[in-house]
This record gives structure tokens, C-alpha cells and sequence, in this order.
């Protein structure tokens, strides 16, 4: 699956519900934290212990949609869900819950490094990691990053 599929506005509805109520349901959110906490605010360990929970999650519903059970097919089913967020509803979705969930999945990390656990925050990062992307693990970083907290 290397093309990834349009989805129609009632098709990123649907997919925005369902990948919220799997990041929203209680033993899910303890999963990701306890990830989360185990990456002890190394942003490399993010990747590697956060992220795959958060595919696994999501990866069944991605893959009903079309795109693949990995985290470049996260990456581009959370990108087709932005090209919706003029929907009051989408956007609602995006703006209350989906950044919430990212903030609150990187927030005690970037605090660590002087960032304030807030989507303002979360950008300030983003930007920060700019300064250091001719560094190839940072650039994608930076990248990955960037793509969940501002729209395209």
C-alpha cells in the first residue's frame, strides 16, 4: 500500500471517532503512559516505545481506511484527516482531542528539556529540533513531530 487513499468527509468522521475511542479508552490511555513514562524524556525512546503502541492501537482502523499498519501509515491517515478539519466537526475532534492526546503523550518530555506542556509548547519543540535537523534521527523527528501538531 504505498498510494494512500482519499477519504471523504464522512469517511474522516467515522475514522476520527474511532481512532479517539481507541486512544480514549482507559486501558489504552495506560498503555500509553506507562510507554510514555518508560521513555524518561529521551526523545529517541518516544519513537521507539510510544509510537508503536499508538500504531498498534489505531492500526486496525488505519487499515479499514486503506493506509497501512505502520507509523508512516499513521502519519498520512492523520494528514488525510486534516484536510477535513474545515468540517466543524473534524476540526472539533482535532482541536479537543486529537492534540490533547499528542500533547499529553510527548508533554512530560518536552518539559524536560524547558518546554511548557501545551500545544504552544509541542510547536516550540518542533521548532527547537529544527535548529539540529541536519542531523538525519533528528530531522525525522522533527518531521514526525511537526506533521501531528500542525496542520498541513
Amino acid at each position: 500500500m504505498s498510494e494512500h487513499p482519499g477519504l471523504t468527509l464522512e469517511q474522516a468522521q467515522d475514522a476520527a471517532r474511532e481512532a479517539l475511542a481507541k486512544f480514549s479508552a482507559a486501558e489504552n490511555v495506560e498503555r500509553l503512559n506507562k510507554a510514555q513514562a518508560e521513555c524518561a524524556g529521551d526523545i529517541s525512546k518516544f519513537f521507539v516505545l510510544v509510537i508503536p503502541v499508538a500504531v498498534e492501537l489505531i492500526g486496525d482502523t488505519i487499515m479499514r481506511y486503506g493506509f497501512e499498519k505502520s507509523q508512516m501509515g499513521a502519519l498520512a491517515f492523520v494528514n488525510e484527516l486534516q484536510k477535513h478539519n474545515a468540517n466543524p466537526e473534524v476540526a472539533l475532534a482535532e482541536e479537543t482531542q486529537v492534540i490533547p492526546v499528542a500533547v499529553e503523550l510527548i508533554g512530560d518530555t518536552i518539559m524536560r528539556y524547558g518546554f511548557e506542556k501545551s500545544q504552544m509548547g509541542a510547536l516550540a519543540f518542533v521548532n527547537e529540533l529544527q535548529k539540529h535537523n541536519a542531523n538525519p534521527e533528528v530531522a525525522l523527528a522533527e518531521r514526525e513531530l511537526k506533521s501531528k501538531f500542525m496542520p498541513t
